[in-house]
């Protein structure tokens, strides 16, 4: 009697072990998006570089619904500023995008501020003379496989303007700019 009750002990632990094995595999983990972001470009041949916010550790991203604009702010160590931002008519998908004024007055494009708290100097891809600037920014990779952070990878360049009179530098050059950053969507900042 006790052989036949072991026996159907260890029958019922390994039914049990291999039920548990089973609910464990079926188990579909999340993985987090990797937090790897860059934003970088040449600005007139000299390299410059962004960092992430100190205080949230990431990029600015944003989206604004009513006019489809998804915005990257970022700053240098330097104090400069650069936004791309770039809105679209119906989903965000990937490929080029303009820089524009649209009939509302929204402007979208490389906007470039090269020095922090000096007011005159700063430099976008579009301005009231020059209202359109064709494939200034290219989305390259739109990843929303995890609702809670979309991967957007891209490129971007663009002749920049000078946006005020007294600003001396009249053009700059900026190439190879690059950027992947991860937008997250919440109370604030709207899935797309």
């Amino acid at each position: 009697m006790d052989i036949l009750y072991h026996k159907l002990a260890s029958k019922t632990f390994f039914l049990k072990f291999l039920l548990l094995l089973l609910v464990l595999s079926s188990c579909q983990s999340e993985e987090p998006v990797q937090s790897i972001e860059y934003f970088s470009a040449i600005i007139d041949g000299q390299p410059w570089q962004a960092v992430p916010s100190q205080n949230l550790k990431k990029y600015n991203v944003s989206y604004k619904v009513l006019s489809h604009q998804l915005s990257i702010v970022a700053q240098g160590k330097d104090g400069a500023r650069m936004e791309v931002s770039f809105h679209h008519a119906g989903a965000l998908n990937i490929g080029n995008y303009p820089s524009t004024i649209s009939d509302e007055g929204i402007q979208s494009g490389i906007f470039y501020a090269p020095k922090e708290r000096n007011a005159g100097t700063e430099m976008s891809s579009v301005t009231y003379d020059i209202p359109v600037q064709e494939n200034t920014v290219q989305i390259t990779k739109l990843d929303k496989t995890d609702q809670k952070a979309y991967v957007i990878e891209g490129k971007f360049s663009s002749l920049l303007y000078a946006l005020h009179q007294k600003n001396p530098k009249r053009t700059s050059r900026l190439t190879a700019g690059r950027f992947r950053v991860i937008y997250y969507p919440d109370a604030y900042n709207p899935t797309f």
